[in-house]
Protein backbone atom coordinates (compact mmCIF):
# COMPACT_ATOMS: atom_id res chain seq x y z
CA UNK A 1 0.00 0.00 0.00
CA UNK A 2 2.79 2.40 0.88
CA UNK A 3 4.61 1.55 -2.34
CA UNK A 4 1.47 2.23 -4.34
CA UNK A 5 1.04 5.66 -2.73
CA UNK A 6 4.66 6.54 -3.46
CA UNK A 7 4.30 5.54 -7.11
CA UNK A 8 1.08 7.57 -7.40
CA UNK A 9 2.80 10.64 -5.94
CA UNK A 10 5.67 10.30 -8.44
CA UNK A 11 3.20 10.08 -11.36
CA UNK A 12 1.32 13.18 -10.18
CA UNK A 13 4.57 15.10 -9.74
CA UNK A 14 5.68 14.21 -13.27
CA UNK A 15 2.27 15.28 -14.66
CA UNK A 16 2.45 18.59 -12.78
CA UNK A 17 6.00 19.23 -14.07
CA UNK A 18 4.82 18.55 -17.63
CA UNK A 19 2.00 21.10 -17.25
CA UNK A 20 4.44 23.72 -15.99
CA UNK A 21 6.74 23.10 -18.95
CA UNK A 22 3.82 23.38 -21.35
CA UNK A 23 2.71 26.69 -19.83
CA UNK A 24 6.25 28.02 -19.93
CA UNK A 25 6.54 27.23 -23.64
CA UNK A 26 3.10 28.61 -24.40
CA UNK A 27 -0.22 26.87 -23.86
CA UNK A 28 -1.91 25.28 -26.84
CA UNK A 29 -5.14 24.14 -25.21
CA UNK A 30 -8.42 24.86 -26.98
CA UNK A 31 -9.55 27.45 -24.41
CA UNK A 32 -6.46 29.60 -24.98
CA UNK A 33 -6.83 29.31 -28.77
CA UNK A 34 -10.49 30.31 -28.59
CA UNK A 35 -9.81 33.31 -26.37
CA UNK A 36 -6.98 34.51 -28.64
CA UNK A 37 -9.43 34.84 -31.51
CA UNK A 38 -11.03 37.79 -29.75
CA UNK A 39 -7.84 39.75 -29.00
CA UNK A 40 -6.99 41.93 -31.98
CA UNK A 41 -3.48 43.01 -32.78
CA UNK A 42 -1.29 40.74 -30.64
CA UNK A 43 2.36 41.16 -31.51
CA UNK A 44 4.03 38.23 -33.18
CA UNK A 45 7.39 37.05 -34.46
CA UNK A 46 5.86 34.89 -37.18
CA UNK A 47 7.68 35.00 -40.53
CA UNK A 48 6.25 37.16 -43.31
CA UNK A 49 3.64 35.73 -45.63
CA UNK A 50 3.60 36.64 -49.32
CA UNK A 51 0.68 38.36 -50.98
CA UNK A 52 1.37 36.26 -54.06
CA UNK A 53 0.73 33.03 -52.13
CA UNK A 54 -2.45 34.43 -50.56
CA UNK A 55 -3.85 35.45 -53.97
CA UNK A 56 -2.86 32.06 -55.37
CA UNK A 57 -4.82 30.27 -52.63
CA UNK A 58 -8.00 32.33 -53.09
CA UNK A 59 -10.37 32.79 -56.01
CA UNK A 60 -12.53 35.79 -55.04
CA UNK A 61 -11.24 39.26 -54.13
CA UNK A 62 -13.20 41.98 -52.35
CA UNK A 63 -11.11 45.15 -52.57
CA UNK A 64 -12.34 47.88 -50.22
CA UNK A 65 -11.12 51.31 -49.18
CA UNK A 66 -12.25 54.68 -47.77
CA UNK A 67 -12.50 57.68 -50.07
CA UNK A 68 -9.14 59.10 -51.19
CA UNK A 69 -7.15 55.87 -50.84
CA UNK A 70 -6.31 54.94 -54.46
CA UNK A 71 -9.91 53.96 -55.10
CA UNK A 72 -10.16 55.59 -58.54
CA UNK A 73 -6.94 53.93 -59.65
CA UNK A 74 -8.05 50.50 -58.42
CA UNK A 75 -11.50 50.97 -59.96
CA UNK A 76 -9.87 51.53 -63.36
CA UNK A 77 -7.64 48.50 -62.81
CA UNK A 78 -10.58 46.29 -61.80
CA UNK A 79 -12.67 47.29 -64.80
CA UNK A 80 -9.86 46.50 -67.23
CA UNK A 81 -8.84 43.34 -65.41
CA UNK A 82 -12.40 42.02 -65.46
CA UNK A 83 -13.17 43.43 -68.93
CA UNK A 84 -16.05 45.45 -67.53
CA UNK A 85 -17.07 48.90 -68.76
CA UNK A 86 -19.70 49.43 -66.07
CA UNK A 87 -19.00 50.69 -62.58
CA UNK A 88 -17.02 48.35 -60.38
CA UNK A 89 -18.50 49.90 -57.23
CA UNK A 90 -19.99 46.96 -55.31
CA UNK A 91 -21.68 48.93 -52.54
CA UNK A 92 -24.09 50.85 -54.75
CA UNK A 93 -25.83 47.81 -56.24
CA UNK A 94 -28.20 45.21 -54.85
CA UNK A 95 -26.24 42.12 -53.90
CA UNK A 96 -28.42 39.67 -55.77
CA UNK A 97 -27.52 41.48 -59.01
CA UNK A 98 -24.05 39.94 -58.80
CA UNK A 99 -25.75 36.55 -59.15
CA UNK A 100 -28.35 37.39 -61.78
CA UNK A 101 -26.45 39.93 -63.91
CA UNK A 102 -23.44 37.75 -64.66
CA UNK A 103 -23.11 34.40 -66.39
CA UNK A 104 -19.73 34.22 -64.70
CA UNK A 105 -19.18 36.22 -61.51
CA UNK A 106 -16.11 38.52 -61.72
CA UNK A 107 -13.25 37.32 -59.54
CA UNK A 108 -12.43 40.86 -58.34
CA UNK A 109 -14.91 43.30 -56.82
CA UNK A 110 -13.94 46.85 -55.81
CA UNK A 111 -15.78 49.51 -53.88
CA UNK A 112 -15.51 52.56 -51.64
CA UNK A 113 -16.95 51.77 -48.23
CA UNK A 114 -19.95 53.93 -47.37
CA UNK A 115 -20.30 52.67 -43.79
CA UNK A 116 -18.87 50.05 -41.45
CA UNK A 117 -21.85 47.84 -42.33
CA UNK A 118 -20.48 47.36 -45.86
CA UNK A 119 -17.30 45.85 -44.49
CA UNK A 120 -19.08 43.78 -41.83
CA UNK A 121 -21.32 42.21 -44.48
CA UNK A 122 -18.31 41.27 -46.61
CA UNK A 123 -16.57 39.69 -43.61
CA UNK A 124 -19.65 37.71 -42.60
CA UNK A 125 -20.24 36.53 -46.16
CA UNK A 126 -16.66 35.50 -46.91
CA UNK A 127 -15.47 31.93 -47.38
CA UNK A 128 -12.09 30.26 -46.95
CA UNK A 129 -11.38 31.14 -50.59
CA UNK A 130 -12.25 34.83 -50.22
CA UNK A 131 -9.53 37.49 -50.06
CA UNK A 132 -10.61 40.72 -48.36
CA UNK A 133 -8.37 43.71 -49.08
CA UNK A 134 -8.54 47.01 -47.22
CA UNK A 135 -6.46 49.86 -48.69
CA UNK A 136 -5.67 52.12 -45.76
CA UNK A 137 -4.69 55.77 -45.57
CA UNK A 138 -3.78 57.60 -42.37
CA UNK A 139 -6.73 59.83 -41.51
CA UNK A 140 -5.02 63.23 -41.41
CA UNK A 141 -3.55 62.68 -44.87
CA UNK A 142 -6.87 61.34 -46.16
CA UNK A 143 -8.83 64.32 -44.79
CA UNK A 144 -6.46 66.79 -46.45
CA UNK A 145 -6.90 65.12 -49.83
CA UNK A 146 -10.67 64.87 -49.36
CA UNK A 147 -11.06 68.56 -48.53
CA UNK A 148 -8.89 69.51 -51.51
CA UNK A 149 -11.10 67.45 -53.82
CA UNK A 150 -14.38 68.83 -52.49
CA UNK A 151 -13.03 72.38 -52.78
CA UNK A 152 -11.79 71.87 -56.31
CA UNK A 153 -14.63 69.86 -57.81
CA UNK A 154 -17.69 70.97 -55.85
CA UNK A 155 -16.87 74.55 -54.89
CA UNK A 156 -14.31 76.03 -57.29
CA UNK A 157 -15.22 74.32 -60.55
CA UNK A 158 -18.86 73.86 -59.67
CA UNK A 159 -19.56 70.40 -61.02
CA UNK A 160 -23.26 69.64 -61.09
CA UNK A 161 -25.59 68.51 -59.64
CA UNK A 162 -24.27 68.96 -56.10
CA UNK A 163 -21.98 71.98 -56.40
CA UNK A 164 -24.65 74.67 -56.23
CA UNK A 165 -26.23 72.95 -53.24
CA UNK A 166 -22.97 73.03 -51.26
CA UNK A 167 -22.27 76.65 -52.10
CA UNK A 168 -25.76 77.63 -51.00
CA UNK A 169 -25.81 75.39 -47.94
CA UNK A 170 -22.59 76.86 -46.55
CA UNK A 171 -23.05 80.38 -47.96
CA UNK A 172 -19.81 80.20 -49.89
CA UNK A 173 -18.95 83.01 -52.27
CA UNK A 174 -16.26 81.98 -54.75
CA UNK A 175 -13.86 84.45 -56.35
CA UNK A 176 -12.14 83.30 -59.53
CA UNK A 177 -8.96 84.86 -60.89
CA UNK A 178 -7.60 82.78 -63.77
CA UNK A 179 -6.47 79.53 -62.10
CA UNK A 180 -7.02 80.82 -58.57
CA UNK A 181 -10.17 80.05 -56.60
CA UNK A 182 -10.52 82.11 -53.42
CA UNK A 183 -12.88 81.38 -50.52
CA UNK A 184 -13.20 82.82 -47.05
CA UNK A 185 -11.60 80.86 -44.20
CA UNK A 186 -14.79 80.82 -42.10
CA UNK A 187 -16.72 79.38 -45.08
CA UNK A 188 -14.13 76.63 -45.45
CA UNK A 189 -14.40 75.78 -41.76
CA UNK A 190 -18.19 75.42 -42.04
CA UNK A 191 -17.78 73.14 -45.06
CA UNK A 192 -15.26 70.90 -43.31
CA UNK A 193 -17.31 70.78 -40.14
CA UNK A 194 -20.26 69.57 -42.20
CA UNK A 195 -18.25 66.47 -43.23
CA UNK A 196 -19.59 66.69 -46.76
CA UNK A 197 -18.86 64.13 -49.47
CA UNK A 198 -15.44 62.48 -49.20
CA UNK A 199 -14.56 64.51 -46.09
CA UNK A 200 -16.81 62.45 -43.84
CA UNK A 201 -16.08 59.00 -45.24
CA UNK A 202 -12.95 58.15 -43.30
CA UNK A 203 -11.81 55.84 -40.52
CA UNK A 204 -14.05 57.58 -37.96
CA UNK A 205 -17.12 56.27 -39.82
CA UNK A 206 -15.71 53.05 -41.28
CA UNK A 207 -13.19 51.52 -38.86
CA UNK A 208 -15.52 51.38 -35.87
CA UNK A 209 -15.72 48.93 -32.98
CA UNK A 210 -18.38 47.17 -35.03
CA UNK A 211 -15.79 46.81 -37.82
CA UNK A 212 -13.17 45.25 -35.52
CA UNK A 213 -15.73 43.12 -33.67
CA UNK A 214 -16.80 41.58 -36.99
CA UNK A 215 -13.18 40.59 -37.66
CA UNK A 216 -12.70 39.09 -34.19
CA UNK A 217 -15.97 37.19 -34.21
CA UNK A 218 -15.76 35.85 -37.77
CA UNK A 219 -11.97 35.43 -38.17
CA UNK A 220 -11.87 35.78 -41.97
CA UNK A 221 -9.31 33.39 -43.45
CA UNK A 222 -7.67 35.96 -45.71
CA UNK A 223 -7.80 39.60 -44.62
CA UNK A 224 -5.02 41.96 -45.72
CA UNK A 225 -4.53 45.64 -44.85
CA UNK A 226 -2.32 47.54 -47.33
CA UNK A 227 -1.07 51.11 -47.43
CA UNK A 228 -2.80 52.78 -50.38
CA UNK A 229 0.63 53.87 -51.65
CA UNK A 230 1.33 50.22 -52.52
CA UNK A 231 -1.41 50.16 -55.19
CA UNK A 232 1.11 49.57 -58.00
CA UNK A 233 2.43 46.39 -56.36
CA UNK A 234 -1.10 45.16 -55.68
CA UNK A 235 -1.97 45.56 -59.34
CA UNK A 236 1.02 43.49 -60.43
CA UNK A 237 0.19 40.52 -58.20
CA UNK A 238 -3.57 40.61 -58.77
CA UNK A 239 -3.05 40.80 -62.53
CA UNK A 240 -0.65 37.86 -62.46
CA UNK A 241 -3.41 35.62 -61.10
CA UNK A 242 -6.59 37.22 -62.48
CA UNK A 243 -5.73 38.98 -65.75
CA UNK A 244 -2.16 38.25 -66.96
CA UNK A 245 -2.95 39.92 -70.29
CA UNK A 246 -2.87 43.26 -68.45
CA UNK A 247 0.63 42.93 -67.01
CA UNK A 248 2.29 44.73 -69.90
CA UNK A 249 0.13 47.82 -69.26
CA UNK A 250 0.86 48.11 -65.55
CA UNK A 251 1.01 49.99 -63.34
CA UNK A 252 -1.94 52.20 -64.16
CA UNK A 253 -2.64 55.30 -62.13
CA UNK A 254 -5.54 57.68 -62.17
CA UNK A 255 -5.74 60.77 -60.01
CA UNK A 256 -8.80 62.91 -60.63
CA UNK A 257 -7.42 65.92 -58.78
CA UNK A 258 -4.12 65.85 -60.64
CA UNK A 259 -5.77 67.02 -63.86
CA UNK A 260 -7.38 70.11 -62.38
CA UNK A 261 -5.87 73.37 -63.49
CA UNK A 262 -7.28 75.41 -60.63
CA UNK A 263 -5.88 75.86 -57.15
CA UNK A 264 -7.93 76.76 -54.05
CA UNK A 265 -6.74 79.73 -51.98
CA UNK A 266 -7.97 80.61 -48.53
CA UNK A 267 -8.52 84.23 -47.43
CA UNK A 268 -7.61 84.37 -43.75
CA UNK A 269 -10.15 85.62 -41.20
CA UNK A 270 -7.49 87.40 -39.15
CA UNK A 271 -6.02 89.18 -42.18
CA UNK A 272 -8.41 89.66 -45.10
CA UNK A 273 -5.60 91.01 -47.28
CA UNK A 274 -3.71 87.70 -47.09
CA UNK A 275 -4.48 84.58 -49.12
CA UNK A 276 -2.68 81.26 -48.80
CA UNK A 277 -2.93 78.02 -50.73
CA UNK A 278 -5.09 75.32 -49.21
CA UNK A 279 -2.00 73.16 -48.73
CA UNK A 280 -0.26 75.92 -46.75
CA UNK A 281 -3.42 76.53 -44.74
CA UNK A 282 -3.86 72.84 -43.88
CA UNK A 283 -0.22 72.29 -43.00
CA UNK A 284 -0.45 75.18 -40.55
CA UNK A 285 -3.65 73.88 -38.91
CA UNK A 286 -3.20 70.08 -39.19
CA UNK A 287 -2.23 69.40 -35.57
CA UNK A 288 -5.54 70.73 -34.26
CA UNK A 289 -7.93 70.39 -37.18
CA UNK A 290 -9.24 66.90 -36.35
CA UNK A 291 -9.99 68.03 -32.79
CA UNK A 292 -11.15 71.61 -33.45
CA UNK A 293 -13.55 70.62 -36.22
CA UNK A 294 -14.75 67.47 -34.47
CA UNK A 295 -13.74 65.19 -37.34
CA UNK A 296 -13.27 62.23 -35.00
CA UNK A 297 -16.40 62.68 -32.92
CA UNK A 298 -17.86 59.32 -33.93
CA UNK A 299 -14.61 57.36 -33.61
CA UNK A 300 -15.03 54.63 -31.01
CA UNK A 301 -12.08 52.26 -31.55
CA UNK A 302 -9.14 54.55 -32.26
CA UNK A 303 -6.73 52.41 -30.22
CA UNK A 304 -7.33 49.46 -32.54
CA UNK A 305 -6.81 51.63 -35.62
CA UNK A 306 -3.52 52.93 -34.22
CA UNK A 307 -2.42 49.41 -33.31
CA UNK A 308 -3.12 48.25 -36.86
CA UNK A 309 -1.22 51.26 -38.25
CA UNK A 310 1.76 50.58 -35.98
CA UNK A 311 2.04 47.10 -37.46
CA UNK A 312 1.22 48.20 -41.02
CA UNK A 313 3.77 51.01 -41.25
CA UNK A 314 6.50 48.95 -39.58
CA UNK A 315 6.31 46.19 -42.20
CA UNK A 316 8.76 46.46 -45.14
CA UNK A 317 5.98 46.50 -47.77
CA UNK A 318 3.40 48.23 -45.56
CA UNK A 319 1.00 45.30 -45.71
CA UNK A 320 -0.29 43.04 -42.93
CA UNK A 321 -2.67 40.14 -42.58
CA UNK A 322 -4.76 39.61 -39.48
CA UNK A 323 -5.83 36.13 -38.50
CA UNK A 324 -7.02 34.95 -35.10
CA UNK A 325 -5.97 38.24 -33.53
CA UNK A 326 -2.39 38.17 -34.80
CA UNK A 327 -0.90 40.76 -37.19
CA UNK A 328 1.67 39.38 -39.59
CA UNK A 329 3.69 41.22 -42.24
CA UNK A 330 2.85 40.43 -45.85
CA UNK A 331 5.47 40.66 -48.59
CA UNK A 332 4.41 42.36 -51.83
CA UNK A 333 7.75 41.64 -53.55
Amino acid sequence: MVVALILLSIVNLMHYSTELLTLDRGSTNSGDILSSQHVLGRRTSLPSKTFDSIVNETNQVFMTMPCKAAGTTMKSFTQKCMNKTTSAHIFKRSRDSFITDNDEVPSIFQGWLQSDTNFVDVVKGSTRETLILYLHREELSRVSSAIQQVLTRQICIGQKPNAIDLRTKYEIVVERHENRCIIQEENLVRLINGKEKEIGLGSNKLMTCNYFDAIAQNTPSNLVFVNYKQADKLQQILAKHHCPHLLKDLPMAKNVAANKMIEPFIRLKTNSSREVTFKEWFDNKKNVILWALDLKSNMDCQSKIMDMEDHLFSCPDEAVTLFRGVYQCVSLS
